[in-house]
């Protein structure tokens, strides 16, 4: 993936990576995966299959907003 980040079949191999960090354990590097694929690649078919993915782990598909104002 790094070596080749344009290659047609990146969107399928991070999400093939980031399945098998969930199943190895590494939930933070999958969520983090899954995130990465979703920004790369947001009308991908994989976009949406990161978003199931991402849910499963109890993350919400889109981050809230935080409030940035200072009181």
């Amino acid at each position: 993936l790094e070596k080749y980040p344009d290659n047609t079949k990146t969107c399928d191999a991070m999400l093939q990576k980031g399945r098998a960090l969930v199943k190895a354990g590494f939930k933070a590097e999958a969520r983090q995966e899954f995130t990465s694929l979703i920004k790369k690649f947001p009308s991908h078919e994989n976009a949406s299959k990161a978003k199931t993915e991402l849910a499963a782990l109890g993350v919400p598909a889109r981050p809230p907003v935080r409030n940035t104002r200072k009181k």
